[in-house]
């Protein structure tokens, strides 16, 4: 039995899951892949690369209480790092200010350009549900490979969260309905709010103004979505008040509408909706600063996406391998202070489960991945004693 690493004391996790894709269109053949051809940045040094007589196994600090995850659906890796100053993306007005001053303060973001490695969804096919389902089960999906798929038959991260605490300390608010597939595979065990109309919510509670929120987003189910969609706006909404009002251990917030207007060929509103997302997690950060005051910080935030997107937007998928790109930001308690910086190994989206479980101290059999040595800060503890490695050729 593995336990993810020590986080001490409660833990939550806030990850900007902002991953909610609608649109899901029919899937070509899987395509191989070509490798990165871009060369490391010589100005950045990996963000593992201690020897080993440094090397850490990371720990979580003890006063990490919460995580939450935002997943942001389809969101392209240049979209993110557009305007951010980081050598080799897009130059003009940065999309999301917030999310990199956050980021510099108190944190990693890793999938940009110019390194040797990058950040990939598993595929093969790069749409939500197989995405969604790698990211919160920790692998690939073995047999999901649409948007057609049933309910994940796999533990995943929440249930693992969920078996050691209250189901009103486990959360899921997204707009794209079929999102709840993904992240459990005991359906009413906790708290999940997705799309307009869908929600098993019995573990909700007596809210009145969290219940308004619920159901002006079923009075406006549909655009820029289709069917049982729920407009990001209302889905925000929800999530906020949840997090200031229940403050659970590990909140998912799931925003598709930046994928949406892709498909619907609308960049302007693919644009907005990413600025309306980028200030969303700013929100999210005032209200867990409030929480975490008169004291060091708490809370962990961390934002994702399911997949990327080809240039015109409107299309992903198995035909268009700039789809399998995607990228991780984290900041807040227990995160590493490393800004914008390269991997020093290929990551994948199911390794963002091992932060979870790290910051959670959630006990799993799943193998340990290198994004937590890329992204969780080691505590005082870990810089005082040497690493597994370094024991096993001491012993030698």
């Amino acid at each position: 039995m593995n336990v993810a690493r020590a986080v001490g004391g409660r833990a939550a996790l806030i990850l900007v899951t902002l991953l909610a894709c609608n649109v899901k269109s029919s899937e070509p053949p899987a395509l191989a892949l070509p490798e990165r051809l871009e060369a490391p940045r010589a100005d950045v040094a990996p963000a593992s690369s201690a020897s080993a007589a440094d090397e850490l196994v990371p720990t979580a600090p003890r006063d990490v209480e919460r995580v939450v995850l935002i997943t942001l659906d389809g969101l392209r890796w240049q979209e993110v790092f557009a305007g951010s100053g980081v050598e080799g993306a897009a130059e003009g007005p940065p999309l999301m200010p917030n999310l990199h001053r956050l980021v510099a303060e108190s944190g990693t973001i890793l999938g940009g350009p110019g390194c040797a490695h990058d950040m990939r969804a598993s595929g093969p096919n790069y749409v939500s549900l197989p995405g969604y389902m790698e990211l919160f089960g920790g692998r690939p999906p073995a047999a999901c490979r649409n948007n057609k798929c049933g309910q994940t038959d796999t533990a995943t991260v929440l249930d693992e969260v969920r078996a050691s605490t209250s189901a009103d300390q486990v959360a899921v608010f997204s707009s794209w309905s079929k999102y709840a597939r993904a992240v459990t595979r005991t359906p009413r065990s906790f708290v999940v709010s997705s799309g307009a109309r869908t929600a098993n919510v019995r573990h909700l509670g007596d809210d009145a103004v969290l219940r308004a929120h619920l159901d002006e987003g079923a009075a406006h189910a549909g655009f820029p979505g289709w069917g049982d969609y729920r407009p990001d706006e209302h889905t925000r909404r929800a999530a906020l008040r949840y997090l200031e009002t229940v403050r659970p251990r590990l909140l998912v917030v799931g925003l598709g509408d930046a994928d949406d207007y892709g498909h619907r060929g609308d960049p302007k509103g693919y644009r907005r909706a990413i600025g309306e997302s980028d200030a969303f997690i700013a929100d999210v950060d005032r209200a867990v600063s409030a929480m975490d005051a008169g004291g060091e910080r708490r809370t962990t935030i961390v934002v994702t996406t399911d997949h990327g997107r080809e240039r015109s937007l409107r299309h992903h998928g198995a035909g268009f391998p700039d789809s399998a790109r995607v990228f991780v930001a984290a900041f807040g308690a227990g995160i590493a202070r490393r800004g914008p910086t390269c991997a020093s190994s290929p990551l994948r989206l199911g390794d963002v489960a091992s932060v979870v479980r790290t910051l959670l101290r959630v006990e799993t059999d799943a193998p340990d991945s290198s994004l937590v040595g890329e992204v969780v800060e080691p505590s005082p503890h870990d810089r005082a004693r040497p690493s597994a490695r370094m024991l096993a050729g001491a012993s030698l």
